[in-house]
């Protein structure tokens, strides 16, 4: 045998002993915490039945305050967010979840403009929740935990190579964009970052098509298990990234998308609230599409009235209904007040 198909056969080996080394001492990083959220939620769901669920991506949970809702509502509430999902994801999870739980009286999906890309970078990451819901009734999780660890260890060794590849080329690695929310929940954005290098906004907004018939799948599932009624929420994002996904996509300019998410919302019959605005309200987002702790406080209260009136199809909200909005909520944070100084200090 060449030494050469030698040394690829001790490297997969010993790849798999390192896998299954840390299976054991339950030192997964990514497989086990994955698995974990998926159990998780299973249990939520299937503990007790709740008046309502809430599904979408880390724009869910870094934007909604769940006891402040279930406080304002009075509806006990499972908030289940998926990090980097789109809609066919949901579509997925949520018929996953409906088989295994009691279902809710209502279902509410928030969405970011790139949940609603068919392609792109987070449709490529979707396939992670896809192929666990596709495969989970037939593997243990032991097996799903190995599954996902060796995931975990082909993307460390292409970390490794990107990093060096990026040091020759002087650029910072992609590791160190990615998102990570610790700690960021009481900063604000500051404008002018470099958004095609920083969280793959880039990647995330390349080949747009929206994405029609998940929503169909998302009602399909819902009305099948019984939910009283399923809505949308769209959810804002600052101007800096609506002006980027105009660069490129130019044939599909970010006001289109929404008005064609709300156009494909009412040709399903389907609810919703648009707050889909690019806004230069920075002050109430901590990079250019999550919010900080303010603007969690604008979203939950604004979503928390929107649902005591039923659920209403509403206009689309504009800039100025969103400053005078944000304003009345967090006219009496003296936190938020000085924070704000602060921002605009620098922004000067």
């Amino acid at each position: 045998m060449p030494k050469a198909t030698l040394l690829a056969l001790l490297v997969l080996v010993a790849a798999e002993v390192g896998v299954r080394y840390r299976k054991a001492q339950s030192d997964s990083i990514f497989g086990h915490s994955f698995v974990f959220q998926f159990h998780r939620y299973e249990q939520m769901v299937q503990a007790t039945p709740q008046d309502i669920w809430l599904i979408g991506n880390s724009t869910l949970a870094a934007g909604l305050d769940e006891p402040a809702f279930e406080a304002a509502t009075g509806l006990s509430t499972a908030k289940m967010p998926h990090g980097s999902c789109s809609l066919a994801g949901y579509a997925a999870l949520v018929d996953y979840y409906l088989d295994r739980g009691p279902a809710p009286k209502r279902l509410v999906i928030f969405i970011t403009k790139d949940d609603l890309n068919l392609r792109g970078l987070r449709a490529d990451s979707t396939e992670q929740y896809t192929r666990y819901v596709e495969q989970s009734p037939l593997r243990p999780s032991h097996w799903m935990m190995l599954y996902y660890d060796r995931l975990e260890l082909k993307q460390a060794a292409v970390d490794q190579i990107d990093a060096c590849y990026s040091a020759v080329r002087g650029q910072p690695t992609a590791r160190s964009q990615r998102f990570q929310v610790e700690g960021l929940d009481r900063k604000m954005y500051q404008p002018g970052q470099d958004l095609y290098q920083v969280y793959n906004l880039r990647e995330a907004a390349r080949d747009w098509e929206l994405d029609r018939d998940s929503v169909r799948a998302i009602l399909d599932s819902a009305e099948r298990h019984g939910v009283e009624q399923t809505c949308f929420v769209l959810l804002p994002c600052t101007d800096e990234l609506a002006q980027l996904h105009d660069q490129l996509n130019p044939e599909m300019r970010y006001e289109q998308v929404r008005r064609e998410a709300r156009q494909m919302c009412e040709q399903a019959g389907v609810p919703y609230l648009d707050l889909a605005v690019a806004t230069g309200r920075h002050d109430l987002f901590f990079d250019a599409f999550h919010f900080n702790v303010w603007g969690q406080r604008v979203l939950t209260q604004t979503v928390s009235r929107w649902i005591m009136e039923g659920a209403p199809s509403r206009e689309p909200l504009t800039e100025a209904k969103l400053d005078q909005l944000a304003t009345r909520v967090l006219s009496g944070d003296q936190d938020y007040r000085a924070a704000r100084t602060d921002l605009l200090a620098e922004v000067r």
